[in-house]
């Protein structure tokens, strides 16, 4: 009896340690870090061996407007070389005021979005209260889910402490 009492609480111990690392991992992301770190030094080791290196850049337009960063786009639209001189010119005015015409719908509806801004300042500050109040229950929930293992533990080492009085 004293010996499942033990074995109960070894248990019992596990289970809490284990529980309250997944919650601190958890909380604090550090094993993600650590992940994610590993992952950066992999990939500087393989630039240095193979001497290349990637880049992949994420960035809305409105953070590149904001970072003064600029880009300049080209698309090349096929003119028939066979055509003649005038058939060319004619092919490339069509896409000129196809391109001008798009340009215009965009302006205006740019026009129309900045003169007539479809969200108000309450609803903005709903929109902040409602993720905010949500975000909460979410967080809480995960934050008993986590615990639960810890809990479970400490009632396990309880009993096996329990058991070892009545040995």
């Amino acid at each position: 009896m004293e010996l499942a009492g033990d074995v109960l609480e070894f248990v019992g111990t596990l289970v809490t340690a284990y529980g309250l690392f997944y919650a601190w991992q958890r909380l604090t992301g550090r094993i993600a870090r650590w992940r994610e770190q590993f992952a950066r030094i992999g990939t500087e080791v393989k630039a240095r061996l193979t001497g290349r290196r990637d880049a992949t850049v994420n960035a809305t337009a409105a953070l590149a407007v904001a970072a003064g960063l600029s880009a300049t786009a080209r698309a090349e639209y096929p003119v028939d070389s066979t055509e003649t001189l005038e058939n060319q010119v004619a092919r490339l005015i069509e896409i000129t005021n196809f391109l001008r015409a798009d340009i215009d719908a965009t302006q205006g509806q740019i026009a129309h979005v900045r003169d007539h801004p479809a969200v108000t300042m309450e609803a903005v500050e709903t929109a902040i209260a409602d993720a905010l109040s949500s975000f909460e229950t979410t967080q809480t929930a995960s934050t008993i889910r986590d615990l639960g293992w810890a809990i479970g533990g400490i009632g396990m080492t309880a009993v096996g402490i329990f058991i070892g009085f009545f040995a």
